[in-house]
């Protein structure tokens, strides 16, 4: 990359150099092709793997990362210097990350085939947009199909459904 930046620079000087306008637009299309010749050769050389298996759950205070066996839990860790206040002074958030195994990893793929989350519709569960609530949200890519269902928790209304509450339960579960 080092050596891409380095041509990019000489080729700026050569090409403020030229007096010709044509020569510049050839000078400047020459360069723009050889520029991405080589970012193909560097993708070519590392390429982009797609995701078999990933999920995202984010809740008020909490968001869990999952990309095929890899687990991102953070935590938002609220502290409050008034006790009567329901606005923190201030917030520390925690992350850690941890290895699932074998055994967690296939657990949580079957449960999100035999849940029937995957069947869900891509929808808002929950308290209507115009209420207050709650927002819960479980993102899943699996075999290459992809889900977002978003859960607004409002005790006036129904609860979430049963396939998100389960994945929910097991996510909340992983330390």
């Amino acid at each position: 990359m080092y050596f891409v930046l380095e041509n990019v620079l000489i080729l700026q000087k050569i090409i403020n150099n030229i007096k010709d306008k044509k020569m510049r637009v050839i000078a400047l299309l020459l360069f723009i092709s050889l520029s991405m010749n080589v970012f193909a050769q560097e993708i070519r050389k590392n390429p982009i793997t797609p995701t078999d298996f990933a999920v995202e759950y984010r809740a008020t205070n909490k968001r869990i990362s999952i990309v095929n066996q890899t687990v991102q839990i953070t935590e938002q860790n609220p502290k409050f210097d008034n006790p009567v206040s329901a606005i923190p002074s201030s917030t520390n958030p925690t992350t850690k990350t941890i290895k699932l195994t074998d055994s967690q990893f296939n657990d949580l793929k079957q449960l999100v085939e035999s849940s029937g989350f995957m069947d869900l519709k891509e929808r808002e569960y929950g308290a209507p947009k115009t209420e207050r609530g709650y927002p819960y949200v479980l993102k899943i890519q699996h075999n290459s199909k992809q889900k977002a269902v978003i859960y607004k928790s409002h005790p006036n209304y129904p609860s979430c459904p049963e396939a998100f509450s389960k994945i929910e339960k097991y996510l909340n579960l992983l330390k």
